[in-house]
């Protein structure tokens, strides 16, 4: 009987290596087939029980008398009909203005195919052809949080003296600053849609866009946009795993707060970077040299707030600047079409007289995040526009600008803002019962049937 020869070195450790590769493979196939279980558990549970803490907060702001039942019923739909403004999940492409709403059928929210949100305005059947009043804005025009019945231009409509002779159309879309609200009239125009009538109620966007952006005139978290050309254009191994890493149900669900649509990166490296670039702008220098000079001298404390704050100042002048180039095309616009046009700069949280308890404790939340002192810087230099306008032909236009921020001094200590800039059901009916007297003005010259 012969035996089988001994086994050498080389074969020992080879048929050791293969068990390890047998094991690895095995706990790698064991680990996949979980993770895959769980993936589909985490886009199942997003797309059916998920309400995040702050939406959830925000339905019993929008909702305060309403049960919890309803509060987390609106909660949901704005989940459902939000899908990409709140799970990263590309929403509805839209040529020249980047996203439109997609449709979307719930019971506080209906988004017709063309991305157009609901509005509650029952047209009387005696009545052959309604005026159109369009809406024209960001989120607070959309109606964020805020069933279908109590957005601005639904309670705009229940507001006029003869709502039955007029049509209101929401173009309202969440994140859109006045660029793509005037693109968007634009495009109606061309395509033969000429409303009778033109609201535009805009200001917290541009702001916030060009606070995020450290540069005005851009479309929120244009960085997102950027990075996503480039993804496709030149797509980079580690982007391409990121954008993979981010789809995942997994991620979403632990990792912080992240909207692919108005959360940018608003970092102090972005400002820096501006400043920088700024103090090779003579007049930069020649200001803030002067203020040294007025000061006899600045330590370095003194010096950096003084930078920052010119570079805050010259930010806030060119969103208005852009702003005011917006309102010049729109009223070429109107001067071509004929139709009537109403701007409105919208009111905040920080500019309402008596904030309630409520509002004061998530204010100071929100006054953390840094955007107040720029929003404000903004408010302040639009004013100041505002004020000389008929002496500046660039910014002539501002004088037809109607500046709503002291439209909720009248509700006193009511509780009526959802966060700095969404209004709930209440506060969207005191803005419209102003906005719908100034249509009625608008018109009245040219139709007797409107007015009083």
């Amino acid at each position: 009987m012969t035996k089988s020869p001994a086994r050498t070195p080389i074969r020992r450790f080879a048929g050791a290596l293969l068990a390890v590769v047998r094991y690895t493979w095995l706990v790698m196939g064991i680990v996949l087939v979980l993770m895959i279980a769980l993936e589909v558990v985490a886009r199942w549970w997003l797309g059916r029980t998920r309400i995040p803490h702050e939406l959830r907060a925000a339905a019993v702001r929008a909702l305060p008398a309403a049960g919890e039942a309803e509060q987390n019923a609106l909660a949901r739909e704005f989940v459902g009909s939000q899908a990409g403004y709140f799970e990263q999940i590309p929403i509805r492409w839209s040529p020249y203005t980047y996203w439109r709403a997609r449709p979307y059928d719930g019971q506080y929210i209906k988004i017709n195919a063309d991305g157009v949100r609901r509005s509650v305005c029952p047209v009387s059947q005696q009545v052959a052809t309604p005026q159109t009043l369009a809406f024209f804005g960001g989120s607070t025009i959309y109606g964020d949080m805020v069933p279908d019945d109590q957005t601005i231009p639904s309670c705009v409509w229940r507001s006029l003296r003869l709502p039955e002779q007029f049509q209101v159309v929401n173009f309202g879309q969440l994140g859109y600053v006045s660029t793509q609200e005037v693109t968007t009239l634009a495009l109606e125009c061309r395509a033969g849609r000429v409303p009778r009538a033109v609201v535009m109620y805009s200001g917290f966007n541009d702001s916030l866009s060009a606070y995020q952006n450290v540069q005005a005139g851009l479309t929120m978290s244009e960085n997102n946009r950027r990075r996503e050309f480039g993804s496709y254009t030149n797509p980079a191994t580690t982007d391409v795993l990121q954008e993979l890493i981010e789809s995942l149900a997994l991620y979403k669900i632990f990792s912080p707060r992240n909207y692919i649509l108005i959360e940018g990166q608003i970092t102090k490296d972005a400002w820096i970077n501006h400043i920088e670039q700024l103090q090779n702008d003579p007049r930069f220098r020649a200001e803030y040299l002067a203020r040294r000079s007025a000061a006899g001298s600045f330590d370095q404390e003194q010096k950096s707030k003084v930078i920052v704050e010119i570079a805050t100042r010259y930010v806030a002048e060119e969103t208005i600047r852009a702003y005011a180039f917006n309102l010049r095309t729109l009223k070429a616009l109107q001067a071509h079409y004929g139709f009537a046009a109403l701007i409105y700069w919208q009111p905040t949280l920080w500019t309402k007289a008596s904030p309630s308890a409520e509002e004061q404790g998530y204010l100071r939340e929100f006054d953390e995040r840094g955007e107040r002192a720029f929003v404000l810087q903004v408010l302040q230099t639009l004013r100041a526009k505002m004020a000389t306008a008929a002496a500046n032909r660039e910014f002539a236009v501002l004088q037809d600008v109607i500046d709503l921020s002291d439209a909720l001094d009248g509700v006193g200590n009511t509780h009526v803002y959802i966060d700095p800039c969404h209004l709930n059901g209440r506060g969207n009916a005191a803005v419209a019962t102003r906005i719908a007297r100034d249509i009625e003005a608008a018109l009245a010259p040219q139709d007797a049937n409107v007015g009083p």
